[in-house]
């Protein structure tokens, strides 16, 4: 493909007209900056006018340029628009017009771009959007009005725009938005944040809706009602909000549908009524990444068909007795990067389906004896980052199904040698950055390789780890990444270098090829 860049040379005065399919001019001086002067190829497929000093584009300036696909106008001084500006550009897919000085936009502004399918106009002065501003704009799927100064949107100002899926308002001065506003879409991500709402209208979506992924953190809203009243086939939802909010227990009401919700908030702890999700029969993920101190032991009642929970940054410190029991369906536990600092023996009852329990990033000090009784599918158990410094002999017990497990980055100064010796199926411990001197482990006896992580521990390289070193007739093992500690006359040395000579009482087994 050929490609001409036209640089105006300010003693010129003009542009020469150039074949090629891009065409630019930028930086140019107020006296420089008449759009009327600018010959642009009638080939043109993307132009771009970029910081310059243009304050307005007269009508039918761009009516030769049928084949253009991509308009930048950023970056000027523009502040008025014509409703036949854009005449003629029946191919534009892409129009930027954020970073100007945009003051108003009449309705019907671009309505012969029936290609359009994304514009730009963040960062200007627009105060109101008028029913019809985005009129026929069949096509278009990405509106973003971020950092303009919006007091008002009138419920059809988007009327025909039913393919939009990404919509910004964000820092403007909305105290409301219209119902209604999208009653057409299906799939839409709507970012309101940073404005003044008091509230979000009950009829703000329509029946269509089968994705929404809606931020209005940094409003006014005191209390959230019932808004998806009308989206009877929505699917997934994610709301980003602020944890002041009072929520409605019938916020989900039937979404008979919905398969995924994801709550997310910063700050200040969220109350999430009791049974919030309660007749939720076809939801199967929940994220849940808001202030919730405390897990109330009805919030997931009725739940059976949740597969995936992830409780992340919640500032959890409690699990009530029972509060999990009724996920009797999940398989992944995501209970990670929290204040939790205890747990109890009967956390976990019931969850007979989980296959992966990640823990990592909490406060625990202790595992209780017991934890993980009944969970026979269980394969993956990740409790690194915490501050646990002991373990129960039978912790592991009793895990047919165990493939992993990740203890990293804890206190631990003493491991029991039999943890793993029942199961069967454990081929990667990872017990790296604890305080381990003596590490005595008793491994089951099959076939797979077990690789055993112990980098950042103090190793003491005596008899106790000749189980690294050798294997027998159907077991092996090797240590990853450690180093001796003691005695003196092997500091330093790779725990994965040594060999059994080199060990005072590792004789009589078979040395590992």
């Amino acid at each position: 493909m050929k490609i001409v860049i036209v640089i105006l040379h300010c003693l010129l005065g003009h542009i020469p007209e150039i074949l090629g399919s891009n065409w630019a001019v930028s930086h140019l001086s107020k006296e420089d900056s008449n759009i009327t002067s600018f010959v642009i190829p009638k080939t043109s497929i993307k132009v771009t006018i970029f910081d310059t000093h243009i304050i307005h584009i007269p009508s039918g300036i761009f009516n030769h340029l049928l084949s253009c696909k991509q308009l930048y106008l950023s970056l000027n001084k523009i502040r008025l628009i014509y409703r036949n500006s854009f005449l003629g550009l029946v191919r534009l897919e892409e129009l930027f017009l954020n970073d100007n000085e945009i003051l108003n936009l009449e309705p019907g502004t671009f309505r012969n771009l029936t290609q359009l399918q994304k514009l730009h106009l963040g960062n200007n002065n627009l105060m109101e959007l008028k029913n019809g501003t985005f009129d026929s704009l069949e096509n278009l799927l990405f509106l973003h009005l971020e950092n303009n100064r919006l007091g008002l949107v009138e419920s059809g100002a988007i009327r025909g725009a039913f393919k939009l899926e990404d919509v910004s308002f964000n820092g403007n001065n909305l105290r409301e938005l219209p119902g209604e506003l999208f009653k057409d879409s299906s799939r839409l991500s709507l970012f309101v944040q940073s404005n003044q709402l008091l509230t979000i209208p009950e009829n703000l979506f329509g029946e269509k809706l089968t994705y929404l992924n809606f931020l209005f953190n940094g409003n006014e809203i005191i209390s959230l009602s019932p808004i998806f009243k009308k989206c009877h086939i929505l699917e997934s939802i994610q709301l980003r909000i602020d944890g002041n909010i009072s929520i409605p227990a019938n916020l989900f009401e039937n979404l008979s549908m919905v398969k995924d919700i994801t709550l997310l908030s910063a700050g200040n702890s969220l109350v999430l009524p009791s049974q919030l999700f309660r007749n939720l029969t076809y939801l199967n993920r929940v994220v849940l990444k808001v202030g919730l101190p405390d897990l109330q032991a009805d919030l997931f009642q009725g739940l059976s068909s949740v597969i995936h929970l992830h409780l992340q940054y919640t500032l959890l410190e409690t699990i009530a007795s029972g509060a999990l029991h009724h996920l009797t369906g999940i398989r992944t536990l995501y209970i990670d990067s929290n204040p939790l600092s205890s747990l109890t023996y009967d956390s976990f009852q019931g969850l007979h389906q989980m296959t992966t329990l990640i823990m990592h990033s909490n406060e625990l000090q202790t595992l209780p004896s017991g934890l993980f009784r009944g969970l026979n599918k269980l394969s993956a158990i990740d409790f690194g980052v915490n501050k646990i410094w002991s373990l129960p002999s039978d912790i592991f017990q009793n895990l047919p199904a165990l493939t992993g497990v990740w203890l990293a980055s804890n206190r631990l100064t003493s491991i029991p040698a039999n943890i793993f010796h029942n199961s069967p199926l454990i081929n990667h411990i990872d017990l790296s950055y604890n305080n381990l001197q003596v590490i005595e482990l008793v491994l089951p006896d099959y076939p797979q390789h077990i690789n055993v992580e112990l980098v950042g521990n103090p190793t003491e390289c005596n008899k106790n780890i000749c189980w690294m070193l050798y294997r027998n007739s159907s077991s092996k093992a090797g240590a990853r990444g450690g180093v001796c500690d003691t005695p003196p006359t092997l500091n330093g040395r790779k725990l994965s270098g040594l060999q059994p000579s080199d060990i005072e009482g590792c004789t009589g087994l078979y040395l590992i090829n």
